[in-house]
């Protein structure tokens, strides 16, 4: 949907005067009688005529306006919902490479929060072979 107040050249609080003054200005410069032979001055001036028919009208410019709301709510949400895609993305690849580095570090083996033997005895205490011999210190 075009911004019909971007092709007059008026600001979206302009009264009736100013979108009137500002159709008459651009219909002198692209009317097709006085540019014959123009396609492209002939589109313009189409959308200037398209532009002025809705803004001039009180209730065309309420249901236009209440359009482009919904155009930049829209945008808005899909603008918010990208970023959440690109943060959850980001947090995923983050937990991925930090268990692969965990992984790589530790050679695959299993490591506890204690350390790399979370069996491991004290120094100083006894441990008893199973083989029957006496334990050793």
């Amino acid at each position: 949907m075009p911004n019909f107040y971007d092709v007059l050249g008026v600001d979206p609080d302009a009264d009736d005067e100013q979108i009137r003054d500002a159709f008459a200005s651009l219909a002198k410069v692209f009317h097709p009688d006085l540019n014959a032979d123009d396609g492209q001055t002939e589109r313009r001036f189409k959308e200037i005529r398209q532009a002025y028919s809705t803004l001039r009208d009180p209730r065309t410019r309420a249901a236009y306006e209440l359009g482009l709301v919904h155009q930049r709510k829209s945008a808005r949400r899909r603008i918010s919902t990208a970023m959440m895609m690109g943060f959850t993305t980001s947090m995923l690849c983050t937990i991925i490479i930090s268990l692969m580095m965990v992984w790589l570090l530790t050679d695959g083996r299993e490591v506890s929060v204690i350390g790399q033997n979370a069996y491991a005895q004290p120094k100083d205490a006894v441990s008893v072979p199973h083989d029957g011999s006496p334990p050793r210190r």
